[in-house]
């Protein structure tokens, strides 16, 4: 884990290779070891060709501060839940009030307004809510000065698009029909389109 140049702590490496799982505390772990070696800060096999492993799911600078977003945000929701079930008819003050500020502005002028009906609403809120803060969160952790934003790296990117890909077109299908979906999807163009 590094701020700015400044190694912070050392994070452990775990590879898939050959078959199977290999997990080290740290990189001098993983060298003790004989079977790999650091090259230009990434892990390869310790021999002749220096191969890359099959697969490397080492955690990562942004991988921690997605753990962090993630900590704020299990805190921030669970302070706020308590509040609202300790006193449910008083008015929200501190942050109930910015998250609930937050919450009906989605609700109402993004949701709502884009899938239709009050129940999908209500179904697809709780995604869309997650979706926002924590990509909030990630995004503010990268302005501290040393941090890292974990929205820079490939990989959270790909999810996310591909987690909204799958919620989208799922509940799309779900509620409008195959027909009525493919429909769309085309705008009134040709369907051999709908290939591409």
């Amino acid at each position: 884990l590094t701020f700015f140049n400044f190694k912070v702590a050392e994070l452990p490496i775990i590879l898939w290779d050959q078959g199977s799982l290999h997990v080290y505390a740290n990189p001098h772990d993983m060298e003790s070891a004989g079977l790999y070696t650091m090259h230009h800060h990434k892990p390869v096999r310790n021999n002749e060709t220096h191969d890359a492993p099959a697969l490397d799911l080492s955690v990562t600078n942004f991988v921690v501060f997605q753990w962090i977003g993630m900590l704020m945000l299990i805190v921030a929701f669970v302070s706020v839940k308590n509040k609202y079930k300790k006193n449910p008819q008083k008015a929200p003050k501190g942050l109930q009030n910015v998250v609930e500020v937050f919450v009906v502005y989605i609700r109402d002028n993004i949701v709502r307004p884009n899938v239709g009906s009050d129940r999908v609403t209500r179904m697809l809120l709780p995604y869309f809510l997650s979706l926002f803060f924590f990509i909030l969160v990630l995004n503010v952790l990268g302005l501290i000065p040393g941090g890292h934003s974990a929205t820079g790296a490939i990989g959270v990117t790909a999810g996310l698009a591909v987690t909204a890909f799958l919620v989208i077109n799922i509940t799309a299908i779900k509620e409008a029909g195959i027909g009525a979906w493919f429909h769309h999807l085309l705008g009134g163009a040709p369907w051999w389109l709908g290939l591409i």
